[in-house]
């Protein structure tokens, strides 16, 4: 049985790491935000310039929702999960869902945010009187 060409493990980091980042649909800066990084991190990672700590391979994985290993390109046929409910599936979505529907969204969570700041106000106050 022939052998596979041995391919750099940063090498194969980054081809994995943009396949994924583009099969989603995510521009640099959306995975940057998504995996707590920099824009800049991730265009350089992908170009093979920097060598990544266990915490951002973690922290990008979980972003793309992908497992450590594929992103390491150490599973055979690689396959992206669907987008599901984890944050990078949620921003596809609601990229494809289009503009206006984003608005609302983002009004929804404001909404939720100070309904949600009120209550912990309220039961805040209630423990320091009572």
């Amino acid at each position: 049985m022939p052998r596979r060409k041995q391919i750099p493990i940063q090498k194969r980091f980054a081809a994995h790491l943009r396949q994924r980042r583009e099969e989603l649909g995510l521009s640099q800066g959306e995975l940057a935000q998504l995996a707590k990084t920099s824009r800049s991190q991730v265009f350089e990672l992908e170009n093979e310039r920097k060598v990544p700590s266990l915490v951002t391979v973690d922290n990008l994985a979980k972003a793309l929702g992908a497992p450590i290993s594929a992103l390491l390109g150490e599973e055979e046929g690689f396959r992206a999960n669907p987008p599901g409910d984890d944050a990078a599936g949620i921003a596809v979505q609601l990229r494809d869902r289009g503009p206006d529907y984003v608005r609302a969204v983002k009004a929804l969570i404001r909404s939720l945010d100070r309904t949600v700041g009120a209550a912990v106000e309220r039961e805040r106050k209630a423990k320091a009187s009572g």
